[in-house]
């Protein structure tokens, strides 16, 4: 995965390595005027070479600004061009088990990714230099190295000790955060539950319990960040004092000029910040390589095993393949080697109590998820390897929780895009929601949402009913299609099921309550129970039922 242009990333590196060369400047200065000028006493000297320091000093100002700009650039170009791909993945790739949660923590390592390289990069590259300057103090003195390098242990050690100590307690304020998020955003969600049950004094309390956990473990955290943040500066200034004195009793001594001290503590000066800054974002650089590596797994793990030609798969038959699955964690499969045709123009039933697998199985279906073991195919082709948008083209998914989407009517049935009016209107008449809808204030131009109150629920649902059949898909899985429907819009829904089969659709209809029209319909019924499926045909269930009822008889 690239994220980086090379040449930009050569010019910046060359930026960085004139602007810290550049530093040496004004240790040089010191040490020319201090020991130069004062013995000839010439004014042109200190006026030539104080222009020389300003010009390397405004030639790295020039230099920092254009690569930190460039950086600032690069970071924008990660979040542009990598934040779409992370939220189409986690919104679309559904069968790697992507969840709203982890599409949102990749949308964080993006953030994460481009925040570094805009505001701490620069440190991190100005670091590399840091022992180029302890180098030349080692130059100047040896002894005034040996100060130097002590400070810059001592530091580190600071800097190490402060990550360890102070690491629980940030974790802990990040766990009580979260969690106070959480109680909001749940009772934000459910309102109408929340006031009509009076839970409005519960959540508030277990909501301000989560965020004085939060506040005392943040406090915690930033009051020893406090204290050793105090102790580096005054390192920085124990440094300082150090190479004056050391400084001062090495001129008496004879062995060290004026000049050469104060340029020994410009340069001492030099390292210790760069390694302070780049220390204190080593939390930073930390998180940031843990995104990357999200970043680029996430980035990697899909569309490598796609199929590059579009095969041909129209008019053939859907298959399980010895299907077996179990979700993470768990230790049984709701299915082991569940295998079953399905030809064009033909409907399975799928029916069963709650929590044996059905909505399991629709999910299977429309590549949402993928099989522990076996293939599910669309002919010789498994629907985890079709391109996301053929696979979506042929075929279709309604699931048990249906949702309106803020855009147009015209949006929504069409997922989300422009559309077809001639096929959105066909794929709303096919459902019975035409009529209403153009009688919304702007008919299919009409702005809906989650809240949009002049929708019924049976409305919406038949709105989403709209959304699964545009287009005719190959394959239609609907999983409990007839929940919440009255008994009109569920004759529509079975009259629209009957013209789809009868275009060819191959249908998967999951069922929990009984329905005599979908079983009269269904050409096989799979009957799951606890980790066991029974696959009949329509007629052999009909005799199996005919022999039931006369041996009750009898």
């Amino acid at each position: 995965m690239w994220i980086v242009s090379t040449p930009g990333l050569v010019a910046v590196a060359v930026f960085t390595t004139v602007f810290n060369l550049l530093k040496f400047a004004t240790p040089l200065y010191l040490l020319q005027v201090l020991d130069r000028v004062p013995a000839s006493r010439s004014i042109e000297t200190l006026v030539m070479l104080t222009i020389a320091v300003l010009i390397a000093v405004f030639c790295g100002l020039a230099l920092d600004i254009v690569r930190r700009r460039m950086l600032v650039r690069w970071s924008n170009w990660i979040e542009v061009h990598l934040a779409p791909r992370i939220l189409h993945q986690g919104l679309s790739e559904g069968r790697h088990g992507r969840s709203e949660q982890d599409t949102t923590r990749g949308l964080s390592d993006v953030s994460k990714l481009r925040g570094f390289v805009s505001d701490s990069l620069a440190s991190w590259l100005d670091v590399v230099f840091a022992p180029l300057f302890f180098l030349a103090t080692f130059f100047v003195h040896p002894v005034l190295g040996m100060v130097s390098l002590g400070a810059l242990v001592l530091l580190v050690i600071v800097s190490f000790v402060a990550d360890a100590v102070t690491r629980d307690s940030r974790r802990a304020a990040g766990d009580a955060g979260r969690e106070a998020g959480s109680i909001l955003s749940v009772a934000e969600q459910n309102r109408e539950s929340v006031g009509g049950l009076a839970m409005a004094d519960a959540l508030a309390d277990r909501w301000r319990a989560a965020s004085t956990s939060q506040v005392e473990e943040r406090n915690t955290s930033r009051g020893m960040q406090v204290t050793f943040r105090a102790i580096q500066s005054t390192l920085s200034q124990l440094l300082r004092i150090a190479m004056i004195a050391v400084g001062i009793w090495l001129v008496v001594q004879g062995t060290l000029s004026l000049g050469g001290m104060f340029a020994a503590r410009v340069l001492a000066g030099f390292g210790f910040t760069l390694a302070e800054r780049a220390l204190g974002k080593w939390r930073n650089l930390r998180e940031t390589l843990t995104a990357y590596r999200a970043i680029r797994k996430r980035l990697t793990i899909t569309d490598v095993s796609t199929i590059s030609i579009l095969p041909d798969v129209e008019g053939h038959d859907i298959i399980a393949d010895s299907v077996s699955f179990r979700y993470p964690g768990e230790r049984r499969d709701l299915y082991r080697r569940l295998s079953f045709r399905l030809p064009p123009g033909r409907m399975l039933l799928v029916s069963g109590g709650a929590g044996v697998g059905k909505s399991t199985l629709s999910r299977l279906m429309v590549g949402v998820l993928t099989p522990r073991d076996g293939q599910i195919r669309l002919g010789d082709v498994d629907i985890s390897r079709l391109p996301s948008e053929l696979r979506a083209r042929l075929i279709s998914y309604l699931p048990q929780h249906t949702e309106i989407f803020e855009g147009t009517v015209r949006e929504n049935i069409a997922r989300m895009e422009v559309g077809d009016l001639t096929e959105v209107m066909a794929a709303a008449k096919l459902v019975g929601i035409h009529e209403t809808l153009i009688h919304l204030s702007k008919g299919y131009d009409t702005m809906i949402g989650p809240d949009y109150p002049a929708l019924s629920g049976s409305q919406r649902k038949r709105i989403a009913m709209a959304r699964a059949f545009y287009g005719k898909p190959r394959l239609i899985v609907l999983d409990e299609p007839v929940a919440n429907l009255d008994r009109p819009s569920r004759r529509i829904m079975e009259a629209a099921l009957a013209d789809l089969k009868a275009g060819g659709a191959s249908l998967v209809v999951t069922q929990s309550i009984h329905s005599e029209q979908l079983a009269r319909m269904a050409d096989e019924i799979l009957t799951l129970t606890d980790g066991k499926h029974d696959l009949q045909t329509a007629a052999n269930r009909a005799d199996n039922a005919s022999s039931d009822k006369v041996r009750r008889i009898k």
